[in-house]
């Protein structure tokens, strides 16, 4: 999401694409802010206590671009 709420989760979802485009959920990825990796199904619960640029690697692939998220109606910078 764009904004959350101090030490409330959520769930965030990665993604993997093939050499044609195609999307499929990506599992073992580490994502800031989360306690665990993602699962088969992409997703994992991330809580922050303030505002973030998340970010997801796996090994092996590149990691996505910084994605913020606003708590409180502060912005990372």
């Amino acid at each position: 999401p764009d904004t959350a709420k101090a030490g409330a989760a959520f769930t965030v979802r990665a993604f993997s694409y093939d050499e044609k485009g195609n999307r499929k959920p990506a599992a073992e990825v580490k994502v800031s802010g989360a306690s665990e990796p993602t699962g088969a199904d992409g997703r994992t619960e991330v809580t922050l206590s303030k505002p973030a640029k998340l970010i997801a690697r796996k090994a092996g692939e590149i990691p996505s671009a910084r994605e913020p998220v606003c708590i409180g109606g502060k912005c990372p910078k």
